[in-house]
């Protein structure tokens, strides 16, 4: 199967900066082609899908692949979306490194157009798949509430009974049986 680059606009804004503003794909040769899967390759960096988020850094940049059939009017986009990006985990507040892997699977009617504009599901994609509370591992201890220490590599002295405030009332009525 043969495997096809996207069309891209680039805009080439200084001597050291190009930044890519359209990511598309022809409709017409979609439409020659009723029922035939396309492929398509692209890599890009985050900051030419507006990806830059504070708190993220790209270790890598982003390779997508998309798979298009044209079918009535419609073409039914398939893509997938491969990075790493180095994160600070939301319990031990440590840095690591993230293997993004997302996908995303849309049906877009083409009567009227010429090119599909692809960037947009790019970034929706991205955003729908990207962790909200990023974990170094699944088992991280996080920090501990008294001292600050890292529980993933230390065991402090801080009481672990901590009462928290609010629940006093009920100890106090659980204290009384």
């Amino acid at each position: 199967m043969l495997t096809k680059k996207l069309m891209v606009c680039i805009i080439k804004l200084s001597a050291s900066e190009v930044r890519i503003i359209l990511v598309h794909i022809s409709v017409d040769q979609l439409i020659n082609k009723p029922g035939e899967q396309q492929e398509y390759t692209f890599t890009m960096s985050a900051g030419s899908l507006d990806l830059i988020e504070e708190g993220v850094e790209f270790a890598e940049p982003l390779s997508l692949w998309l798979t298009a059939i044209y079918n009535n009017g419609k073409v039914l986009l398939k893509g997938t979306l491969r990075t790493k990006v180095n994160l600070e985990c939301s319990r031990c507040l440590q840095s690591f490194c993230y293997p993004f892997d997302g996908s995303f699977e849309e049906e877009i009617e083409v009567e009227d157009k010429a090119v599909l504009e692809v960037a947009d599901l790019v970034r929706e994609a991205f955003y729908t798949d990207f962790p909200l509370k990023p974990l170094c591992h699944i088992f991280c201890k996080g920090l501990c509430a008294a001292c600050g220490a890292n529980l993933n590599e230390q065991q402090c002295d801080c009481r672990s009974d901590h009462v928290d405030y609010r629940m006093l009332v009920l100890k106090k009525l659980l204290d009384q049986d």
